[in-house]
């Protein structure tokens, strides 16, 4: 069996959404706008990661029909969720958050 290498994801620095974008270094108000979304972005990103890596999920084949009903929820939480970083800008930033 071969090993799959993970595939590592580009990180984007402001500056490389800046230049997507087509900000200029003059425009600063857009560039502070833009840095604080990927700030949030990131932010929730990490924050629904560890909420759900905290919830049960029951894969118990005797689970009550609720339970495989909320674990399929999770699972497709989780599916969403690895979406957020996204493929267009302003991307996440998640530097510099605490573990």
């Amino acid at each position: 069996m071969a090993n799959k290498k993970a595939k590592k994801k580009k990180r984007f620095t402001d500056e490389d959404v800046f230049q997507i974008f087509g900000v200029g270094t003059g425009d600063k108000a857009l560039r502070k706008f833009i840095s604080g979304q990927r700030k949030i972005n990131g932010r929730l990103y990490k924050a629904i990661d560890l909420i759900l890596d905290g919830l049960p999920r029951n894969t118990d084949k005797r689970a009550s029909a609720d339970d495989k009903k909320r674990s399929a929820c999770l699972v497709r939480a989780a599916r969403y969720n690895e979406v957020i970083p996204g493929k267009v800008p302003p991307f996440c930033n998640d530097d510099g958050l605490l573990p």
